[in-house]
Formats: structure tokens, sequence, C-alpha cells
């Protein structure tokens, strides 16, 4: 083409091959370049820091938020999470989630040992030694043999009104005892919590019980999955969304009032960069076996091509390249 060539053409020929051409070499070039050329770490760090400051000025955060809480409660589907979860997908987290494995015993610990979980054990605790107290205190007793019974009777018969006070005290005999085993059973379970607590962490850590801990585990995915997409939109609701949307403002206001920020998201952007180690795009593709597969690259030219077509059948490109063009002013 000469230097001299139409707009008109130039537009026309590169809504034919030489448009697939021009995506050819945009992604060779991008292929092999390497990975550290393509980004700036500073240049990435100012946009992400200040796309995050605009975002937090004037209430945008907590709009935003609340527009994106509301479209997703609006699209929950009918049905169950597992209804539509591929199996290919579902089978290996349950696998993952089964294995039997023992974790660390003093993690495990530390993680219980707190008033949640204190208060849930004493409740439990408490609960189950007065039941063992009532059925104690319920059991039958035997009826006394016969001799014995007529010799009560006569008793009773002699002391009168002697049997209802006699009655009457050891009521409150019996309620007095009642209240010392309550609080024998709490100052028990007090004593007994730390020692709860540590056989919970063994026995949550014991090798021998993994399994079974596995098995627990890939059952709260079965539950999670088979469980109505309404009922578990409804727990989330709990928390309500203002205060989600609180919870999330609070955290982008807080990143963006760093003093720091500016230093941490250049260091981060300067190692996601240094990470490549100066490898281009396509040693990574090659790393994981796809760069001998050329249909994904077909598509990604086709695609290019494409928009490219239809950038060039615009107006404004049309204008841009009749400037181009243009002969120089004399």
């Amino acid at each position: 083409m000469s230097p001299g060539a139409p707009p008109a053409l130039v537009r026309a020929r590169l809504h034919g091959p030489a448009m697939d051409g021009l995506a050819r070499l945009l992604v060779d070039d991008l292929l092999h370049r390497p990975v550290q050329d393509l980004l700036d770490p500073a240049l990435l760090a100012r946009q992400a820091v200040a796309a995050l400051r605009a975002a937090t000025r004037e209430g945008r955060v907590e709009a935003q938020l609340r527009r994106s809480l509301r479209e997703l409660q609006a699209r929950v589907p009918p049905g169950r999470p597992g209804d539509g979860a591929p199996p290919e997908l579902v089978a290996p987290v349950r696998a993952l989630l089964a294995r039997p494995v023992a974790f660390n015993r003093a993690l495990v610990h530390r993680m219980l040992d707190h008033p949640a979980i204190r208060r849930l054990l004493r409740d439990l605790l408490v609960g189950a030694l007065h039941g063992f107290a009532e059925r104690l205190r319920n059991l039958p007793i035997p009826p006394a043999p016969q001799a014995a019974q007529k010799g009560l009777g006569r008793l009773k018969a002699l002391s009168g009104g002697l049997m209802s006070v006699g009655e009457e005290l050891l009521g409150g005999v019996s309620k007095e005892l009642e209240a010392r085993t309550a609080q024998r059973i709490h100052d028990f379970v007090d004593d007994a919590l730390a020692a709860t607590l540590s056989q919970m962490a063994d026995h949550l850590c014991d090798p021998a019980h993994a399994g079974t801990q596995g098995a627990f585990r890939a059952h709260l995915l079965d539950v999670l999955l088979a469980t109505d997409n309404g009922v578990l939109v409804a727990e989330m609701d709990k928390f309500g969304v203002d205060a989600v949307v609180d919870a999330g403002a609070a955290v982008a206001k807080g990143l963006a009032a760093r003093p720091t920020l500016d230093d941490e998201a250049r260091r981060f952007a300067q190692a996601l960069a240094e990470a490549t180690a100066g490898r281009t795009a396509h040693d990574l593709l090659a790393e994981a076996g796809l760069a001998e597969d050329t249909a994904w690259r077909a598509d990604l030219e086709a695609a290019i091509a494409a928009r490219g077509r239809d950038l060039v059948g615009t107006d404004a490109f049309g204008a841009w390249l009749d400037a181009l063009l243009a002969p120089e002013p004399g």
C-alpha cells in the first residue's frame, strides 16, 4: 500500500485478512514479551490506590455494596446449591474434605478455648448432670415387707399429727439437698471445663478419629448442597444488609486511609511482577502444558480480529484514520 493510500482503502484492507495478520502479531508480541515488561508496578499500584480512594469518597462504596447485595438477593434461583453443582467439581472437593487429616492439637485447643464454647459445654454438662440427678430422685422405691407396713400403720395411728410434721421436715431437708446438689453440679462443671476442652482437642486431633472427622466435614458439604437456597439466603440475611454494607465500607475506608497504602500497593505489584522471574507468557503456558495447544490461540486471535473489524467500522476510527493520513500542512 502506497504512503498516499486513501483512508477508505485502508479501512477496506483492515476489514479483510490484514486484520487477522494484525491479531497474530499482537498475540505473538504479548506471548513472547517478558511479563515484567507488560506490568508497570508503579502504574498498577497508583491506579489501584486511586480507584479505591475514589470509591470511598462521597458514600460511593456504600451505594455500590448495597446495590450489589440487592442484585444478588434478587438473582437467587429456586432449588438447592447442589442442583446445579457439576459432579466433576463436587466430587474432588468432597474427597478433599473427607481426607483423614489430624490437625495440630495446640492450634485446635486455642481455637476451642473461647467463652462461646465454654458456655456451650457448661450448658450441656449442667443439663446432663441435672437430668441424671432427677432420674435418681424419681427412682421407684420398692414396697416395704408386709410386717413393716403393718408396723408403720400402727405408728402412724399412734403419732397422729406428728407424722405430718415429720413429712414437712423431710420435705425441707429434701429441698436443701436439691439446692446443695445443684451447687455441687455447678462447682463440678466449673472445675471440669478445662479438662473437657482438653479432651475435645485430644479427640479432634487423634489420628484414630481422623476418618470420622473427615466424614463429618464431607457431611457438612452434603448438607449445604442439599439445603434450599431460600433457607441459606435467609440465614445470611440475619446479618442484615446494612450491617454487611457498613462492615465492607469500613474495611474499604480503612484501607484507603492507611498512610502507607501507596508503598504497600507498590510492593505488592512489584512482587507480582517479580514472581514471573523474567519469564514470558509463553513460558508460563509451556509450564502448564498449554503452549502446544493451538486451539485457545486461534480463538483468541479470532476474537481480537473480530473486535478490530468492529472498531474499524466506527465513525470514531474513521475520523482518527482521516486525521492520521491527512497530508502534512505545507
